[in-house]
């Protein structure tokens, strides 16, 4: 019962300012999202790992659930020093306009063959507006990164 009431008070936190029912999202406008394109990379917030996004199934993102590969790499120094083989990790999508989580849970695979990269499947951007998908390694002293996807409506 809980969970139903929440998802009634998410809907209604979640209502639109177009007349026909339905937000308006420019994707062309600065929301703060990153440049989703083949080879973004960030550098995790405690400077351990770099993240690299290698491939997604939607350019841009769709509504409803994409999937991306990424390469994580280990640092030192602030270079590169090789790829994270066997991270385990938490992948949070968030919309920061309204306050809340995707529907979904992420499901995390390493990709066989191919040292430090990982598929993300099952990133349920569902609804238009500024997305932030967290991706935390775990055991890496709270190494995160945060990529910042616009859905246009």
């Amino acid at each position: 019962m809980r969970s139903l009431i929440l998802g009634v008070l998410v809907c209604v936190g979640c209502s639109s300012s177009g007349d026909d029912g339905e937000e308006v999202v420019d994707c062309a406008k600065d929301l703060g999202q990153d440049n989703f394109i083949v080879g973004l990379e960030k550098v995790g917030t405690a400077g351990k790992l770099d993240f690299k996004l290698i491939a997604s199934d939607h350019f841009p993102q769709d509504p409803g659930d994409n999937a991306w590969t990424i390469l994580i790499s280990t640092m030192q120094g602030g270079s590169v020093t090789g790829p994270l083989v066997g991270a385990s990790m938490s992948v949070t999508p968030f919309m920061p306009a309204h306050g809340h989580l995707a529907p979904k849970d992420v499901i995390v695979m390493p990709v066989a063959g191919a040292d430090g990269q990982y598929t993300l499947s099952q990133i349920n951007t569902w609804m238009p507006g500024l997305w932030e998908t967290t991706i935390k390694v775990n055991g890496t002293d709270g190494d995160q990164v945060v990529f910042k996807t616009c859905i246009a409506s």
